[in-house]
């Protein structure tokens, strides 16, 4: 069987996994929850079976495309990390991995109602966008061994940050519920729109060259400061 069954079979997973979840919010049944949780490991193991399997056709493409490479720089290297497809599935991988251990250690099953959907979007997303599931060649840029390492303790570090805005979802959900004031609720949407707008915003900064980042603060200091680029003061 191809990872992109097992990868299907993952997702639909999570789906169910995320209603499950949902339904033991709504009735507090223990029984639902030990499903939930039953059914996130399932689709868990099947993420991991692909991944497994992924990392292995890609190190037969490494191998055949750089055949004097030795084996551990090889393996390494062909490590399913390369592109959007790749890195989405290890990213809801992470996921679900820390969300796992968070619910064994805390044995708190309410979390899941809000990280799976995050999971089972991400992979959602990639059917829908239509994003290349093709091995592709390692860009030299990202020929090292060092790419490993570094792409695991990023994505453990996004998948943390998933898990922390799931955590803060439950938790500004609870705490409405308990504080129904009118200004309570709107003051939290008014700083809820405010932190995605300014992430949104760093995101875009980020995306700019050097060139252009350099550009743009010149031209946002001097309107700050009412100066033009030679210094004097001007009218604005």
């Amino acid at each position: 069987m191809s990872s992109s069954t097992f990868f299907g079979v993952a997702e639909l997973s999570y789906f169910l996994a995320m209603a499950t979840y949902i339904s033991y919010i709504a009735f507090r049944k223990n029984a639902i929850g030990v499903t939930a949780t039953a059914i996130t490991v399932f689709g868990f193991l099947n993420q991991s079976i692909a991944f497994i399997i992924r990392w292995v056709d890609s190190y037969h493409f490494w191998v055949e495309s750089t055949p004097a490479s030795a084996f551990i720089e090889s393996l390494l290297r062909s490590a399913p990390l390369r592109n959007l497809y790749e890195s989405l599935i290890f990213f809801v991988w992470s996921l679900i991995l820390i969300h796992l251990i968070i619910e064994f250690i805390y044995k708190n099953r309410t979390l899941g109602a809000f990280v799976l959907p995050v999971a089972a979007l991400a992979l959602a997303f990639i059917d829908v966008s239509g994003v290349s599931t093709e091995i592709q060649p390692l860009i030299p840029a990202l020929q090292s061994n060092w790419l490993l390492f570094h792409v695991l303790l990023s994505f453990l570090g996004y998948a943390a940050f998933g898990v922390s805005f799931g955590a803060a979802v439950a938790y500004l959900v609870m705490v409405t519920e308990s504080r129904l004031e009118k200004s309570y609720i709107f003051w939290s949407i008014i700083v809820g729109v405010f932190m995605v707008v300014l992430i949104a915003m760093g995101f875009d900064y980020l995306s700019l060259s050097a060139m252009q980042r350099g550009e743009l603060l010149q031209s946002y200091f001097l309107k700050a400061t009412f100066r033009s680029a030679s210094g004097s003061v001007v009218a604005v």
